[in-house]
């Protein structure tokens, strides 16, 4: 064989191993890691493959080579065998870690060496859209905003959609209504969806208005305005009471002597205001203050002044915070009727100032199938829709309120019953959404038809999930889940309550002190901790079984290859492995946990294959999770266990060998075929 015949079998033998890893299931842009680089005519490109052990790189030149080859070097490692300049792709084993690395490219008498820094790409999580449900008119527009969840995250593109055009259509986000009817309008990314329903009627819009917006922040002297919002854009205000002086302790400027007074000062924490009063001279006179006179007083926005007196004469103010208005309820003044608005109004029972509201006209629509739909507003704000004419005898009637209580949360009701002919309630659906004043807190109480049960979900957010969980908050989230719990409580018989973690980073690594794992645990409470690798969940079993065992720290976290077994490592080499850690002082509990926990992986399986979950040992054995289910909506693997350890989901195929062995031995065929090629290239050169 002479050398143009050995040149040439090494040429197709590369452009077999090229064609390979090209062609074969799994190489996509979906990787975890990817990063870009140029210099002198240059580019290269990675990213890492979704079949773990490789990584892909691409090598593009600006202007073509002399030479028809070029070799890659890594840090100064071991080169590559020659690989074509076209397609110019070359398989990294063990793929290139996060950070910076040095190539050195030659092709013929060029030498490049390019620093190319790897990242990992951040995906989407979650679309979100700033209304779930707006009502609109024929003929009206509205401009819905989508969000990608994390704002990091490399999928930007937003695809707008509308289940019903003849009712509503979308463009980027703006909606227009068409014709009477419903339609729901969709924004996704990808797999990733948020939807917002829309109502569309031929009669006025009824207003309903969001949870509010501080338009103007209180002072210590000054009341503040709180702005709220319908979705046609028409706004009402409410007045936030004045805040008060908040004074410092009395700090001395200048001391008292024989001869002359002294003076002390305090500050107002909030708004840096001063006060100053005299410290009368050593062995003069001592101030006795009287128990205050009011010398203006108080009102609903305005601050008053209180007075004290010395016998000596001398006086000192103080100031007495504005009390806010305390309104009535709502009194209607003028009926709302099918051709007209009517109208309420409350009374402040302090100053008598009188507040007044318009009560939207009653909407009454033809549905088309023998019913109509009576919409009207209570005078306490509440949106009544009641639907009749059903050939059954039934009605429906929904009802929706939004409201903020005394303690300042936001709060939302929901419900829908079905009464029949004779008034009797024969079915029930209620929602109840709450937000704490500072918005760090949610909670929400679902009731399902036919059920006496009521799901209360309470979400605390946690930040990058890695530290103290603040007791505070804690507090706060168990204090609106009590809250919310009464709003439902004549209405369900059981409460299934759960407290939920939400952490914005893939892993979650918290610790929750003693106090505050006793107080879930008093509450009756689940406790699921989510991040972007999946879920965790402990019953409130398990929450009680772990109450007295001191602070509790909770990882639930993507598995580190460098922690892992060498059997470990070969046995999820082609899945999705998380290692969960349930520990006290620094010990993990293991099995004893009291009880099951459910676990939730985040995992994409490959076309045509079921994902299974399994616990890893230590010597690599694998043990089937019984009850594996996967959700392809939200691309969650769960299963139940007693202990936490390593697991892995992977991907099952009965009639297949796997992508993964078949990759391998494809590579090393080509592989081995071009380094016998170039060996004879080498042999026979002269």
């Amino acid at each position: 064989m002479d050398n143009k015949k050995a040149t040439a079998i090494l040429a197709i033998s590369l452009m077999l191993l090229q064609a390979i890893v090209l062609m074969l299931p799994g190489i996509d842009t979906a990787g975890e890691n990817q990063g870009t680089a140029s210099h002198d005519g240059v580019s290269v490109s990675y990213i890492d493959s979704s079949n773990p052990g490789y990584g892909i790189l691409t090598v593009s030149f600006s202007d073509k080579p002399d030479a028809d080859y070029f070799t890659v070097s890594i840090d100064g490692g071991m080169t590559s065998a020659p690989i074509p300049v076209n397609p110019g792709m070359f398989a990294v084993p063990g793929g290139l870690s996060i950070g910076t690395h040095t190539l050195r490219v030659v092709c013929g008498d060029d030498d490049w060496h390019i620093a190319i820094t790897v990242a990992e790409v951040i995906h989407a999580t979650g679309v979100t859209i700033d209304y779930t449900s707006v009502p609109m008119t024929v003929g009206e527009t509205i401009v819905l905003k989508a969000s990608v969840v994390p704002a990091d995250a490399v999928e930007k593109d937003i695809v707008w959609n509308s289940s019903n055009t003849s009712v509503a259509t979308v463009s980027n986000g703006t909606v227009k209504a068409v014709s009477a009817g419903t339609a729901v309008i969709t924004a996704s990314v990808g797999d990733l969806k948020a939807t917002c329903s829309i109502s569309v009627s031929d009669s006025p819009h009824v207003h309903t208005w969001d949870s509010g917006t501080v338009t103007k922040k209180p002072t210590c002297t000054e009341p503040g305005i709180k702005t709220y919002k319908c979705s046609c854009g028409e706004t009402r205000t409410e007045t936030i009471p004045a805040l008060g002086h908040k004074w410092s302790e009395w700090t001395v400027v200048k001391e008292a002597t024989e001869k002359e007074d002294g003076l002390k000062e305090r500050t107002c924490s909030v708004c840096g205001e001063k006060e100053q009063q005299i410290i009368p001279k050593i062995g003069g006179h001592v101030h006795t203050w009287d128990s205050g006179t009011v010398t203006k007083e108080p009102t609903c926005t305005e601050p008053g002044i209180k007075t004290y007196t010395c016998s000596c004469g001398e006086t000192r103010t103080e100031s007495i915070p504005a009390l806010g208005h305390k309104w009535s309820e709502w009194t209607v003044v003028k009926e709302a009727t099918e051709k007209e608005d009517g109208l309420k109004e409350r009374t402040c029972s302090v100053c008598g100032e009188k507040e007044t509201s318009i009560i939207p006209k009653i909407v009454i629509v033809d549905n088309g199938d023998g019913t109509t739909t009576r919409t009207e507003e209570a005078p306490d704000g509440t949106i009544v829709k009641t639907t009749a004419g059903a050939a059954d005898g039934s009605t429906k009637v929904e009802k929706k309120k939004a409201y903020t209580d005394g303690d300042g949360n936001r709060m939302t009701v929901e419900s829908s019953e079905i009464f029949d002919r004779n008034g009797n309630r024969t079915g029930l659906e209620k929602k109840v959404e709450a937000r704490s004043e500072d918005g760090s807190v949610s909670s929400t109480a679902t009731i399902t038809a036919g059920n006496d049960d009521a799901d209360v979900v309470t979400v605390v957010g946690a930040g990058s999930g890695s530290g103290v969980v603040s007791g505070d908050l804690i507090d706060k989230a168990l204090a609106l889940q009590e809250r919310i719990v009464r709003e439902i409580a004549g209405d369900a018989k059981n409460h299934d309550k759960t407290l939920h973690i939400e952490v914005s980073a893939s892993d979650a690594d918290l610790i929750l002190q003693q106090d505050s794992v006793g107080a879930v645990s008093g509450s009756g409470s689940a406790l699921r901790i989510s991040s972007g690798n999946g879920s965790m969940t402990l019953p409130k079993q398990v929450m009680s079984g772990i109450a007295g065992k001191g602070d509790i720290s909770i990882s639930f976290a993507k598995a580190k290859y460098s922690d892992m077994s060498d059997a470990q490592k070969a046995a999820v080499s082609d899945g999705t492995a998380v290692d969960v850690t349930i520990a006290s002082g620094g010990v993990s509990l293991g099995n004893a946990l009291g009880g099951t926990i459910t676990l939730s992986v985040k995992h994409v399986p490959a076309g045509g294959k079921t994902p299974v979950a399994y616990f890893i040992a230590e010597d690599g054995s694998k043990e089937r999770m019984d009850g594996t289910s996967y959700d392809p909506e939200t691309g969650m693997v769960s299963f139940d266990t007693t202990h936490c350890s390593l697991y892995a989901v992977i991907d099952e195929d009965p009639g297949s060998s796997g992508t993964g062995i078949v990759l391998y031995v494809c590579i090393a065929i080509a592989a081995f075929v071009a380094i016998a090629a170039l060996a004879l290239v080498i042999k026979r050169r002269p």
